[in-house]
């Protein structure tokens, strides 16, 4: 098992940061590792759909939990392995902060860790920084008037 989160400060509010989570389309904007997500529904519990990542790799998903403004959780399941990928968003005085996780789990997870772990652990920064300075800006393109 092997796990790691990331946690960034923002002057963006809870409902800010959720336009970007809730339009999938935004993902490849703000984080690197995503070049699509295919959404099979709208973003509510049980919904599925499939994740392309920047590799041209795809992976399908479920979101397992989700709690408008507050957070969510996508299932990977892999052979053997499983990702758990969480969102939480706290309001504070200045904003919010947000913090992503991820857990990667199952008899393969040693392996899944190593093609996968370091990447992970250099792109969740990068992403959450991105995603700050996309919020902090104004809504997703999709929701500009």
């Amino acid at each position: 098992m092997w796990s790691f989160e990331y946690t960034k400060s923002t002057t963006a509010t809870p409902e800010q940061i959720w336009a970007y989570y809730a339009d999938s389309t935004t993902a490849p904007l703000w984080d690197p590792l995503v070049a699509e997500i295919q959404m099979n529904g709208p973003f509510v519990t049980s919904t599925t759909g499939v994740n392309k990542a920047s590799n041209g790799q795809k992976v399908k998903f479920v979101l397992t939990e989700v709690t408008p403004f507050s957070s969510y959780t996508e299932v990977n399941q892999l052979p053997f392995a499983q990702i758990v990928w969480t969102h939480r968003v706290t309001p504070t005085s200045a904003g919010c902060t947000f913090t992503h996780g991820v857990l990667i789990s199952g008899p393969l997870s040693w392996l899944y860790t190593l093609l996968l772990g370091k990447s992970f652990k250099q792109g969740m920064p990068i992403a959450s920084n991105n995603l700050a300075r996309f919020a902090e800006a104004g809504p997703p393109p999709s929701q500009k008037q």
